[in-house]
């Protein structure tokens, strides 16, 4: 997006990058599919609540800043939360970070998540744990990407968007009537 990068400096703040993921990931979901994002420092925080896409309340919502520490359990907690209750019939995490978090109950997450139907695809973003964030999505039923060039996180989010989404497919002889 042209407004990404206001300061007009060369470069661009991982931030930004997931940002605008995470808007080219709406524009390629259906009009009545549901989004939502969870920020995370210390503590979760809801940029947007799980609705179906309204790319002004999107827009307006993703004005947060990069802080800090962080703690990845308490996003995907929130984001767990969230999603057990919700009547979607594919229900998927995304998650972009550099992997560096304090500790959780990432067991028992990962049992609820498998319970509950919740698949979650992680998108390390360099410097932090690898290995941790590969655990969290093959686990969980999802995939790992390494984006290490942070240019790439994008692409790579849209393409796990749609993959996720195309996995609704029912692939099966039929006759129309």
């Amino acid at each position: 997006r042209d407004n990404a990068n206001p300061s007009g400096q060369r470069g661009f703040e991982k931030v930004d990058i997931a940002k605008e993921a995470i808007l080219r990931a709406a524009e390629a979901l259906a009009p009545t599919d549901q989004l939502g994002v969870v920020t995370f420092d210390q503590n979760a925080h809801w940029a947007v609540r799980t609705a179906p896409i309204d790319f002004g309340a999107l827009e307006n919502g993703l004005g947060f800043p990069a802080d800090g520490n962080t703690n990845i359990f308490a996003g995907l907690q929130a984001a767990y939360e969230d999603l057990i209750d919700n009547p979607a019939s594919l229900r998927h995490i995304i998650l972009i970070t550099d992997g560096w978090s304090q500790s959780g109950a990432y067991d028992e997450l990962l049992d609820d998540l498998q319970a509950a139907g919740i698949t979650l695809s992680t998108i390390g973003t360099g410097g932090g744990s690898a290995q941790m964030l590969r655990e969290l999505a093959e686990e969980s039923g999802g995939r790992y990407y390494d984006a290490a060039d942070a240019t790439t996180i994008p692409d790579i989010f849209v393409r796990e968007t749609i993959r996720t989404a195309g996995e609704q497919v029912v692939k099966e002889t039929f006759q129309p009537i």
